[in-house]
């Protein structure tokens, strides 16, 4: 304690932290939550004085429902002071990965099953065992209704903090924030008589809180510890308590002098491995929420626009799910490979309701449509075409790829028509099967926000060939194609120049008219990107897949390469994590480049490439007019112990690597250190840099003017010490898919765009296949309207309590900004903050600003 610093309270906080999964499933987390309420039950009514914390929605709702009688005392114990709700979350989720809507989730679906059950909501946010978190946190908290916050990491010596501090995030709110110092748990007599030394030792004055109770597998106090921490009390200056008493002593007269030091932005970093641990639980992840937000917004449209009632259970259930698969020992990826089954199973049935949901919505829409206008079926059939609408759940108005199934072969040509007369060209391209007679078809579709758009597919009636060209790479003759919309792929000729012995051979080049892109003949890789508009070369060198060797890493990245891990703490490893995911130790080699497509819309190049028993499959497009390089990547992946990332060397210097983040984004330094991100990431300097969308990944790093995302990491599943040898699974083995475009820019990053490119690729349009029938609505028709450009919307939900609908909407370029926002009429004149969130009420043809619990 310093000189002068007068000593403060220490509030002994019971509890148990309970990992509902990890290296256990679901259904023992859940009997190991039971009796540890039970348990604590039995020590509040054995001692006068004694008060349990405990978090998580889920698990008072596994009690209800599996327990009455103890859920009721637990009712009983909190009204009496003896219980104390923290968390207000559905679980302890991962405080980075989530997307920030699905963070507002856990608060809305969290306090309002307290407010039901219990009359209060919590006023303490708590995730002591989450690896990270985000900036945007103290604005989502704040508007959950908790002011404080309880956590432990990243540690004392993964990051330098006060024990105690006011957090504040980008908009400007701020919570006060606690990190518990020494751990949140004590499983033994002994670990707590080690804590309760470091209290003495540490020198730390002021209100403090020290938390005790056996956890990870529950259990809580024991009556030995009690016994212990009774003496503890008689002392003097400290007592059975609560986060509540704790942050309601700090904030009394008392202490009104005492400023808290302020913290702001992110809190970061632990675990980097979990970043990119286990591909398909991320990606799954990324595809259910995208699902669940379309659904919602197509419930809520179908619901205003056409009758159908809103789907309000089968999207609580879904949302139940992927909120507990949140939970950051399971997002994270470092359970045991029955946990990871499990959560993959969920995610699909959470995905599958989404899905569903959107379907029969959308379906229920176009059922409206007049698409006959006027003519009998047969008649309009062959003077209209096929009618096809195409729905667009973003905020802004897109551009999709319509794919329609088996529609082109034996040399059949078709167009689609907009709603305006425009005609689109419908490419060839592969589809899913293998019949020799039939391809499918290809159109760009441009549709209104949260609308659709009516097109009609029709069948040309001249015949052409196919336009594709196909070739190999073994010295036959140079490919070619060109689109009649100036995109074009064609192979230079092999030779060998006047006056040299060299062999030179041709490169596979794709042009749009604005980008270039060019495959080195002899390595089939993109070596250079060249953009017109810009007047300069995007990549500083080859865009490849580079190998890590991760063998001194275990799944989260804690540091086992030479044993001295093995210190410290209990599970031997927390006090020793990394920040990088290895050094290199070799690339992908390519073996082929094939153009396999190539027409009005778009061009593409297949690349192969392999590195030691994995193969590398990446299809390389350009569209034309478009103004990035897309690609589709198929990884089969047989490494151990190491990494693979895609690798983006910037043409021009760059220094801060700025990532999307939910509600917002980061910038860090470009210091090879790995970095959690989501939909889009940018290298940046004065003269511009590269920027890149994905729709899978999440875990980022750049150095020496090269942006990396890692695409696969094979650890072994929830190795927490380096274990070694013996045949064990390994994460990310097998195959996986994955896409991501790469753009440039000069001059200073357009996050807002970025938000906009990032959104659009992740999104779930819908596509229906009408038939002729008389309806009243139109060709095209839009339900949102946004006025400013750097303003998405993230949620169109019916309200909790059913009256009216909200709308969430977030600012994205970190400037204050004016926004009308119109959902079916109703208008709301609002003014952003930099880096906002907003929730609206939509009710009666009114619009009124609410907080994220809709209260």
């Amino acid at each position: 304690m310093k000189r002068g610093e007068k000593a403060g309270k220490l509030h002994l906080i019971g509890n148990a932290h309970i990992d509902p999964v990890w290296l256990w499933t679901w259904r023992e987390g859940m009997a190991e939550a039971r009796s540890t309420f039970k348990a604590a039950l039995e020590r509040i009514g054995e001692r006068d004085n004694f008060v349990f914390t405990a978090s998580s929605a889920r698990f008072y709702k596994w009690l209800e429902e599996t327990d009455p009688e103890a859920f009721e005392a637990v009712r009983r114990q909190a009204a009496a002071g003896r219980w104390s709700i923290v968390g207000g979350w559905w679980v302890q989720a991962d405080c980075n990965l989530p997307c920030g809507e699905a963070l507002a989730r856990q608060g809305l679906y969290g306090q309002r099953y307290f407010l039901s059950r219990f009359g209060i909501a919590a006023r303490i946010g708590y995730n002591v065992d989450s690896f990270g978190h985000c900036a945007q946190l103290p604005q989502i908290l704040k508007k959950c209704g908790m002011g404080n916050y309880v956590f432990s990491r990243p540690a004392a010596h993964e990051k330098a903090l006060p024990e105690a501090f006011v957090w504040r995030a980008p908009d400007g709110s701020a919570v006060n924030a606690y990190r518990i110092p020494h751990g949140y748990e004590s499983n033994t007599v002994g670990d707590l008589e080690a804590k309760l030394e470091k209290y003495r030792a540490d020198g730390n004055g002021g209100a403090r809180m020290l938390f005790y109770g056996a956890g990870n597998h529950g259990g809580g106090p024991t009556r030995e510890m009690l016994n212990r921490l009774d003496g503890v009390v008689r002392a003097g200056n400290a007592e059975y308590s609560s986060p509540d008493r704790f942050f309601a002593e700090r904030a009394s007269p008392a202490n009104a002098g005492d400023m808290l030091p302020e913290i702001a932005g992110e809190l970061q970093r632990h675990a980097v491995g979990c970043y990119s641990a286990h591909s398909e639980i991320k990606k799954q992840n990324r595809k259910t929420e995208a699902a669940l937000l379309a659904a919602e917004k197509w419930s809520a449209a179908a619901e205003r626009a056409a009758g159908r009632p809103y789907g309000a259970d089968e999207l609580a259930g879904a949302w139940e799910r992927l909120l507990f698969n949140q939970f950051h020992d399971a997002l994270g990826g470092c359970s045991i490979p029955s946990v990871c089954g499990e959560l993959l199973r969920a995610y699909g049935a959470a995905r599958d309701a989404a899905e569903r949901e959107s379907v029969f919505a959308v379906q229920r829409i176009a059922a409206g449509l007049d698409t006959a206008k006027g003519l009998p079926p047969w008649e309009a059939k062959a003077k209209l075409g096929t009618p096809v609408a195409v729905f667009n759940p973003l905020s802004f108005e897109a551009e999709r790829d319509v794919r329609i199934r088996r529609l082109c072969g034996g040399g059949r040509r078709y167009r689609a028509v907009s709603p305006s007369g425009e005609s689109c060209p419908v490419q060839e391209t592969e589809g899913e099967h293998l019949f020799p007679d039939s391809k499918d078809g290809l159109f760009r579709a441009k549709v209104p926000p949260l609308g659709y758009a009516l097109y009609y597919v029709r069948e040309l009636s001249a015949r052409a060939g196919n336009t594709a060209g196909r070739g190999g790479t073994d010295g036959s003759p140079a490919d070619s194609a060109a689109g009649a919309g100036g995109v074009r792929a064609y192979r230079e000729p092999d030779g060998i120049p006047a006056r040299s012995l060299t062999p030179v051979y041709g490169d596979t080049v794709m042009a749009n008219g604005r980008l270039t892109a060019r495959i080195d003949g002899r390595t089939f890789l993109v070596k250079g990107v060249y953009d017109g508009e810009l007047k300069r070369e995007l990549l500083g060198g080859t865009l490849r897949a580079v190998v890590l060797d991760d063998g001194g890493n275990d799944t989260w990245a804690h540091d086992v390469s030479d044993g001295a891990h093995v210190k410290n703490n209990r599970l031997g490893v927390w006090s020793s994590c990394n920040e990088f995911l290895g050094s290199d130790i070799g690339a992908f080699e390519g073996v082929s480049a094939e153009i396999t497509e190539c027409g009005e819309l778009r061009c593409v190049v297949r690349c192969v490439s392999v590195y030691g028993g994995s193969k590398l499959v990446q299809d390389y497009a350009l569209y034309a007019g478009g103004d990035a390089l897309r690609v589709s990547a198929t990884l089969d992946w047989r490494e151990k112990h190491k990494t693979a990332k895609i690798a983006f060397p910037s043409a021009v210097p760059v220094s801060v690597l700025t990532c999307e983040a939910p509600y917002g984004y980061a910038a860090r330094p470009c210091d090879g250190r790995e970095n959690v991100g989501h939909r889009w990431a940018c290298v940046h300097g004065g003269d511009g840099g590269l920027c890149v969308v994905n729709d899978s990944k999440y875990s980022f790093s750049a150095s020496g003017g090269e942006l990396r995302i890692a695409a696969a990491r094979s650890a072994l599943y929830a190795d927490h010490g380096g274990i070694r040898g013996g045949e064990r699974p390994f994460l990310d083995w097998g195959a996986q898919t994955f896409s991501y475009a790469v753009s440039g820019f000069s001059g200073a990053p357009d996050f807002a765009r970025a938000a906009k490119t990032a959104e659009a690729f992740n999104a779930p349009f819908e596509t229906v296949f009408e038939g002729y029938h008389a309806g009243e609505r139109g060709d095209t028709e839009s339900f949102l309207y946004v006025s400013a450009e750097n303003v998405l919307v993230s949620a169109v939900k019916r309200a909790e309590d059913g009256n009216g609908h909200i709308v969430r909407a977030y600012e994205t370029a970190g400037k204050a900004t004016p926004c009308e926002i119109r959902f079916f009429g109703a208008a709301a004149a609002l003014a952003f903050a930099p880096h906002e969130i907003k929730t609206v009420r939509f009710a009666d043809e009114k619009a009124a600003e609410t907080d994220m619990l809709e209260s």
